[in-house]
């Protein structure tokens, strides 16, 4: 299981997984906007200079991938 909050984010976003090894953004037209290897269970993103919208977030873990629907309003 993973938590992504706040959703919507404004400022910063806070992912939480445990054994979270990959996190990828896409945005809506499937291009990734943010990707980075993991070795902790939390991991902080800044999405201030983010365009408003809705942006798919995918979390690698041991037990497989993790989709989440998250969206970022200035």
């Amino acid at each position: 299981a993973s938590t992504v909050y706040p959703n919507p984010a404004d400022q910063s976003l806070k992912v939480e997984a445990e054994g979270m090894t990959y996190v990828v953004v896409y945005n809506l037209l499937g291009q990734p906007v943010f990707e980075s290897s993991c070795e902790d269970s939390v991991l902080n993103l800044n999405v201030a200079g983010w365009s408003e919208g809705v942006y798919l977030l995918k979390v690698q873990t041991p037990h497989g991938v993790i989709a989440h629907r998250l969206s970022v309003v200035h």
